[in-house]
């Protein structure tokens, strides 16, 4: 599963680094985690902050092994900059609005979409890297709307989980 954050925010008390659930919350992060309450395996990919302080562990983590035993987590870092850009300001101004119809409300810059773009395809590497021969990608929100073009030249040989054609001869959907 592809989305922009994880369903939690790691955040630093006296000196460690832990896990908690978001301060603001989001409707869609229980109905995502519901996927994997039964036990059902995945790995949910989702950006995290990096900084000098705090570097992202490279390796994958599970989320929360009580109540998701068999849900990893997959990080993909990225610098406060680059998710300003791609989330905070490109997602939110030039497709936001236009989602919404608040047409007129539209701001795109050339360079936002090229680094949205960027980012996009940092996203679908991670997921061709990390993905299991015969696995469905779930990528939810417009956040992430260009991976899916970017999946088949990734992983030419990743295949749906209901098909043996491969990728770059199927439309991939997203959410």
């Amino acid at each position: 599963m592809l989305y922009h954050r994880f369903p939690f925010e790691t955040v630093v008390e006296d000196g460690e680094l832990i896990r908690r659930k978001p301060k603001s919350p989001n409707g869609i992060l229980p109905t995502l985690t519901n996927f994997f309450k039964s036990g059902r395996p995945g790995l949910w990919i989702a950006w995290q902050e990096a900084d000098g302080e705090n570097p992202v562990p490279e390796e994958n983590f599970y989320i929360d092994r009580d109540e998701y035993p068999n849900l990893e987590a997959s990080p993909v870092s990225l610098q406060k900059e680059d998710i300003n850009i791609f989330y905070k300001v490109f997602s939110k101004e030039a497709f936001w609005p236009a989602i919404f119809a608040f047409v007129e409300k539209v701001q795109f810059n050339y360079e936002h979409w090229e680094h949205y773009l960027k980012v996009n395809r940092i996203f679908a590497e991670k997921a061709a890297k990390e993905a299991a021969p015969n696995a469905m990608i779930w990528i939810h929100d417009y956040n992430l709307w260009m991976v899916p073009g970017y999946l088949p030249s990734c992983a030419p040989t990743l295949r749906s989980a209901s098909s043996t054609t491969p990728l770059s001869r199927r439309p991939i959907r997203s959410t």
